[in-house]
């Protein structure tokens, strides 16, 4: 049997600039595979469909770059209206979901 350990190197990311408000830095955490990842994400769970993109967006101007979402939340095409209308580089994103 073999146990998987998660390491969580904090480090910082520069400046976001959103809405021409900067954003201070951004923690962020190397997961195993070398891959960074926002130390604090914003979770869609329980958001009504009909509030997912205004309150998505909101997240986003605020200086949100982690998404947790799950297809079981059914709230994912206002997520994903968002996402394409906020204006940040989809590379400075990082989405979570469950299956």
């Amino acid at each position: 049997m073999s146990t998987h350990h998660v390491t969580l190197v904090c480090t910082c990311r520069r400046n976001f600039a959103t809405s021409n408000q900067q954003i201070a830095d951004m923690k962020e955490v190397r997961l195993n595979n070398g891959v960074m990842m926002p130390a604090v994400g914003f979770g869609v769970f329980q958001i009504p469909v009909n509030d997912t993109e205004r309150i998505v967006s909101e997240a986003l101007e605020t200086g949100y770059r982690m998404i947790d979402t799950a297809q079981a939340y059914y709230n994912e095409e206002g997520v994903g209206r968002a996402i394409t209308r906020c204006g940040v580089p989809r590379s400075q994103l990082f989405l979570t979901t469950k299956i």
